[in-house]
């Protein structure tokens, strides 16, 4: 009888181990990646202002971006749309400007290229790392300030000699998806670009706020 229980405590002991386990990976992977879009963004040449920077239901702000698109060019290679004559300054949809509570672009049609522009306004201080993720390729450009001509890019989604795409929420499909550790400053502001190309099938872009494992939220 002892022996028998016994063997049920040494089992008990070892699943509590196993949940343990699982609990404290879980929770240095949400520290390391925790994939929450929190960009608080505005229009060119406006600061946020309070009214701007509401909570949305779930708890997050909302901000603005500019979505300009170019239609009907075929392919899924960012170089497409940058190679047209059209780019970037006529675009078939200019500066379409609107609220969202996270960094992501849906369209339901196909051979199209866009631009989505906006600024960063950190809440905290602290080394971050961004990621995208697209279907097709995309690129994310960041300024160390206001000004979009200092723009540097920071991050995409990109293969060698074939079109990159990924699912949605996946930022670890090419190397390339996520940047290195970058400062930002609260009291600062960043102007920040992506570059998406979509070809067949219905597009996508996502651009995450990923907290350096060395800082938390």
């Amino acid at each position: 009888w002892l022996s028998l229980r016994s063997r049920r405590i040494r089992r008990l002991l070892k699943l509590v181990i196993i949940v343990l386990s699982c609990c404290l990976i879980l929770y240095f992977a949400s520290i390391f990646f925790k994939t929450t879009s929190i960009f608080f963004t505005s229009e060119s040449g406006k600061h946020i202002t309070d009214e701007e920077q509401k909570f949305t239901c779930a708890g997050r702000r909302s901000g603005r971006l500019t979505v300009s698109t170019w239609r009907n060019l075929c392919g899924g290679d960012v170089n497409v749309l940058r190679s047209s004559p059209l780019y970037p300054s006529y675009p078939s949809e200019k500066n379409f400007t609107r609220e969202f509570s996270e960094f992501q672009i849906e369209d339901n049609k196909t051979e199209y290229g866009q631009t989505i522009t906006g600024f960063l306004n950190p809440v905290r201080s602290g080394s971050y790392r961004f990621a995208i993720a697209s279907d097709d390729s995309s690129e994310l450009w960041l300024s160390p300030n206001e000004s979009p001509d200092e723009k540097q890019l920071i991050a995409s989604v990109f293969v060698e000699g074939a079109t990159g795409w990924t699912r949605k929420n996946e930022i670890d499909k090419y190397p390339s998806q996520i940047s290195r550790d970058i400062k930002l400053r609260t009291g600062s502001r960043y102007y920040i670009e992506v570059i998406h190309k979509q070809g067949e099938g219905n597009g996508f872009v996502q651009v995450f706020l990923v907290k350096s494992w060395r800082h938390r939220f």
